[in-house]
């Protein structure tokens, strides 16, 4: 079973007691999110390989799809996957086992302004 490689974090690790299911990711194998993820990560000691992995508890739920999304005669349908993946670009941001600033609040998203067509009626 893969370990996670955030410093104080037992995921997979046979001491770990947590009763929830862990998913893990791989590092990136762009370099550029791949350093971006040592930055992240609060971890002098060694920087991310292509064969690192971190958990799913140091990422906000909104940068893991967990179903697939499918509109079937007009009615959206969502399907768990069974491997979870990333959105891209998704950063660890949640260090619950080290001090409180070391973690980043979720980046609340946009609402995109509608657009007026021009007819004021």
């Amino acid at each position: 079973m893969p370990t996670c490689c955030v410093p104080g974090c037992t995921s997979g690790y046979r001491n770990d007691t947590s009763p929830s299911v862990r998913h893990f990711f791989s590092a990136p194998s762009d370099e550029r999110l791949r350093a971006a993820w040592n930055r992240a990560i609060p971890r002098a000691d060694k920087d991310l390989t292509t064969k690192s992995r971190v958990c799913s508890i140091h990422f906000h739920d909104q940068d893991i799809r967990k179903t697939y999304v499918h509109v079937i005669n007009g009615e959206t349908v969502e399907i768990p996957r069974g491997k979870w993946s990333l959105v891209e670009g998704a950063l660890p941001k949640v260090f619950p086992n080290l001090p409180s600033y070391l973690s980043k609040p979720a980046e609340k998203r946009r609402k995109r302004q509608r657009e007026s067509n021009g007819n004021a009626d």
